[in-house]
């Protein structure tokens, strides 16, 4: 096997059958790359043409006293479909990466529905077959992004089994392209099956093309019955704006003893209403103000700074204190101060571990050469309104054209300093290299020495970095392992 790098156009000219595009006022544009014979690859095929596959890389700790050679890593290609384009840790038993534009059979991409793999921890698995469960969507769907997001576990119906919660965002309802489904997987004794699944989406008072429902997902019982719920996010729904477009829209779908509702019971927006905030495209739920109830944040990184009206937009985060009535509005937006238009601050939040404490942090992609993560304390009664400290990247760093930071996390392996390691899918040393980690040392106090990791493959293609994960315990060793992704990458045989 021999790996190739192929343009982005190229790829999609390979492996999609129909994508979606966003435009400024929120709407979309269904564009067909191919048509159905030339996107599906037989087997014969496969001999003769290159094939979009898709992998993970798995970094586990070897015990080595160089930093260097701290980790030993293994890569799992995938089936096709953007394999690893998700990876999410469920529990202490399993985890999963998806494949949100897998096709069955594999690689007829003519019969793309999406698939999302579960593995259970104890070894490292070398392929996708190593999965004890795979979830696809229950109608087969083709094109809808299936396990674009995923969330829980959670009990929704009450059962005392653990449910799973996958986004289908891109799916077509009553016509209406890129709606977006949620899928709701309940749980039994032996863990979750396709067929034992619901299907939930917007109703007729707010469902519309492009809205992209389930973009981000939240499952928690949020109304206090005992009954876990969903909040699903759609950085494109809610309400027509006057002159086209959407702010952006947080839907809440309640849970019962006979599982998801079908429709949401009310509806989240901000309170500024103008087009293309993103408004729901990200969201965390949890103390934010340690006050024992549990907060919303949503992320909006095409809002105006702060929230406010003819400000410059360059992305917000919006904070609903647990208690109150949030459709009043939020409680706190907070922006990036040095913020300019088109930083897209908000497009990832996320909650990242030291040894002693947890960070909140929110990425700005556009900041800086090449983006910057900013990293937020949690402290009582108050929401987090200014960084502690924040990355920092210059174009000495010499990263490559165009590129910044997609995902990241961090990594604790005493002795070593933890570190803060980010991926960027267009991160790039090396001629024909496509995707790279950057790391820095990180303590409760300050982000410092960054480097490009030391440990990567010698050239990266296929967009490596596009998602970085930490996840415990995969190897039975006690330790983290660092999941990274590639999910654009293309070998020529298998």
């Amino acid at each position: 096997m021999k790996k190739v790098f192929i343009s982005i156009v190229a790829l999609l000219l390979i492996s999609c059958g129909n994508s979606v595009t966003k435009t400024n006022d929120g709407d979309s544009v269904i564009a067909s790359a191919i048509d159905e014979d030339e996107s599906s690859q037989t087997d014969e095929d496969n001999d003769s043409m290159p094939i979009q596959t898709g992998g993970v890389t798995f970094f586990t700790y070897n015990e080595n006293s160089d930093e260097s050679q701290m980790f030993t890593s293994s890569e799992m290609l995938g089936k096709g479909g953007f394999f690893g384009y998700t990876i999410y840790p469920i529990n202490d038993t399993y985890y999963a990466i998806g494949a949100l534009h897998e096709s069955t059979p594999p690689f007829d991409f003519s019969k793309a529905s999406g698939a999302l793999y579960i593995f259970k921890k104890g070894t490292i698995p070398t392929t996708p077959d190593d999965a004890v469960m795979v979830l696809h969507h229950p109608e087969n769907a083709l094109n809808v992004g299936f396990s674009f997001a995923v969330a829980g576990p959670c009990d929704i119906n009450n059962d005392g089994n653990e449910d799973l919660v996958v986004s289908a965002h891109l799916a077509t309802v009553a016509g209406l392209a890129a709606a977006g489904q949620i899928i709701t997987f309940y749980g039994d004794a032996d863990g979750w099956k396709t067929e034992n699944s619901s299907i939930s989406y917007l109703s007729e008072s707010y469902i519309d093309k492009s809205d992209v429902m389930g973009q981000s997902l939240i499952c928690a019982d949020i109304d206090g019955d005992s009954y876990a719920d969903i909040l699903a996010g759609g950085q494109n729904a809610g309400p027509a704006i006057v002159g086209g477009g959407s702010s952006g829209m947080v839907a809440f779908f309640a849970g019962g003893n006979t599982g998801l509702a079908e429709h949401e019971s009310w509806v989240l927006l901000p309170k500024l209403q103008e087009k293309a905030l993103y408004f729901g495209a990200t969201m965390l739920y949890a103390d934010f103000d340690l006050d024992g109830t549990s907060d919303l944040v949503v992320g909006a990184w095409g809002a105006p700074k702060n929230g406010e009206k003819d400000a410059v937009k360059s992305g917000a985060v919006y904070f609903y204190k647990g208690g109150d009535d949030w459709q009043i509005g939020a409680t706190t937006i907070t922006s990036d101060s040095e913020g300019e238009a088109g930083d897209s601050y908000g497009s990832v939040i996320k909650f990242v571990p030291t040894p002693t404490m947890p960070f909140f942090s929110v990425l700005t992609t556009g900041n800086g050469a090449y983006g910057k993560v900013s990293f937020y304390t949690l402290s009582s009664n108050a929401f987090p309104t200014t960084p502690l400290f924040a990355t920092s990247l210059s174009s000495d760093d010499n990263l490559g054209d165009d590129a910044t930071i997609t995902s990241y996390d961090t990594i604790a392996i005493p002795p070593y300093q933890p570190l803060f390691v980010a991926g960027g899918k267009h991160f790039s040393q090396e001629d024909g290299g496509d995707g790279l980690l950057y790391c820095w040392d990180i303590s409760d106090t300050n982000i410092s020495n960054g480097r490009v990791c030391p440990w990567q493959p010698e050239i990266s293609t296929g967009g490596f970095g596009a998602t970085v994960q930490t996840i415990e315990n995969i190897d039975a060793s006690g330790q983290p392992t660092l999941l990274v992704s590639a999910p654009e990458l293309i070998v020529d045989s298998l």
